[in-house]
């Protein structure tokens, strides 16, 4: 299933938000490419009921 996966994160005291295509390989984990690096990244993603978010503390 095809989806949009949402990284949310604080950078110093700045929120930020980042959204990319995605592809659902399971309940909790999902694949897509990295195109600056040429690389498929699988990352673990939670649905928060409305949108599929993985989070990232810098």
């Amino acid at each position: 299933m095809s989806i949009t996966i949402v990284t949310k994160g604080v950078d110093g005291d700045e929120p930020f938000r980042i959204e990319y295509a995605g592809t659902l390989i399971d309940e909790h984990h999902a694949i897509y490419v990295d195109t600056e690096f040429n690389l498929a990244v699988m990352e673990r993603v939670s649905f928060d009921g409305a949108e599929y978010v993985t989070i990232v503390s810098l």
